[in-house]
C-alpha cells in the first residue's frame, strides 16, 4: 500500500465523495474526519482542487455574490474557467487538464451533467450507479499505517475477503459491522446488507458513529433490489436535513420515490 505520508501531491482519482469534502469544507464532519481529509489535500491534487473550487462557491454565496444555483446556471465551460480561475489565483497553478477533470468531477457530483447543447438532469437510475460504483472510504485508508486484515482487504476492493473474515470474526464492532454490509452492497448481494446496515443504523445514539452512512447505504440497497417504498422513508430524514453529508445525491435520488 502506498504511504499517504509521502510528500508531494499526487494527481490519481481522489477517494472521498464530493458530498463528504463539501461536509469537510462547511466544518460539518467530526474533527477526525476533517483532519484526515485536510492531511489527505496534502497528497493528492485533485482532492485539494475539488474543495477549492466547493469554498470558490461557498464564499461567492457568503459574499451575496454568485450562489450555487448562479454557478450552475453557466455553461459548464465558463464553470470549468471560473474553479480555473480561482485556483489559478490561489496557487498559481497552470496544469489546466486535471483541473478541468476536477472541475467535471465537482458538476457530477452536484447531481448534474450537462451536453454540448445545455444543461440536463442526471437520471435518478445514473444516480444510483454512480453513488454505487464510488467506495465508501473508511479515515484509516488514508494514514498509511498497517491496516487490520478485514480493513486491508477492503481497502484493496477484495469484499469477498472480507465477507468471509467478518462473518467468522466472534463478535463485530459497529466499524466492522458497517464494513460488512459496505462489502455485500458492492458484491451486489443487496438482501445480505440489509442486515448489518439496519443493526448499524439501530446504534443511531453512538455519537459521531456510522449511523447516517448506513441509512444512506440501506437506501442505495433498497433500490437496487426495487423496495422503493422503503428506500423512500430512510431516504426522507436525508432530503430534510440540509446538513446531511448525502443531501446533494439524494435530491436526484427522491424522482425514485
Amino acid at each position: 500500500m502506498r504511504d499517504m505520508r509521502q510528500p508531494g501531491k499526487h494527481k490519481e482519482e481522489q477517494r472521498y465523495e464530493t458530498a463528504t469534502l463539501r461536509a469537510y469544507v462547511r466544518g460539518e464532519l467530526p474533527e477526525t474526519m476533517q483532519r484526515e481529509i485536510e492531511a489527505y489535500m496534502k497528497t493528492n491534487e485533485t482532492c485539494a482542487t475539488i474543495v477549492q473550487g466547493l469554498r470558490y462557491l461557498e464564499e461567492q454565496a457568503a459574499a451575496g455574490g454568485a450562489t450555487a444555483e448562479a454557478f450552475l446556471a453557466q455553461s459548464a465551460t465558463q464553470q470549468q474557467k471560473l474553479i480555473q480561475q480561482y485556483v489559478a489565483k490561489k496557487n498559481k497553478v497552470k496544469r489546466r487538464s486535471w483541473l478541468a477533470a476536477a472541475a467535471v468531477l465537482l458538476l457530477a457530483a452536484l447531481g448534474i451533467a450537462f451536453s454540448l447543447s445545455g444543461r440536463k438532469q442526471v437520471p435518478p437510475e445514473a444516480l444510483l450507479a454512480q453513488a454505487l460504483s464510488q467506495p465508501y472510504v473508511f479515515p484509516e485508508q488514508t494514514r498509511g499505517t498497517q491496516l487490520p486484515p478485514a480493513s486491508e482487504a477492503y481497502a484493496q476492493g477484495r469484499y469477498a475477503q472480507v465477507i468471509r473474515l467478518l462473518e467468522q470474526a466472534p463478535a463485530l464492532s459497529e466499524k466492522e459491522e458497517f464494513m460488512l454490509g459496505l462489502a455485500y452492497l458492492y458484491q451486489q448481494q443487496y438482501s445480505r446488507a440489509l442486515p448489518p446496515l439496519r443493526a448499524v443504523l439501530a446504534r443511531n445514539q453512538i455519537r459521531n458513529g456510522y449511523a447516517e452512512q448506513a441509512r444512506w447505504f440501506l437506501v442505495l440497497a433498497l433500490f437496487q433490489l426495487k423496495r422503493n417504498a422503503e428506500a423512500c422513508e430512510l431516504l426522507q430524514p436525508i432530503l430534510a436535513n440540509p446538513q446531511h453529508y448525502q443531501h446533494a445525491p439524494a435530491q436526484g435520488l427522491k424522482a425514485l420515490c
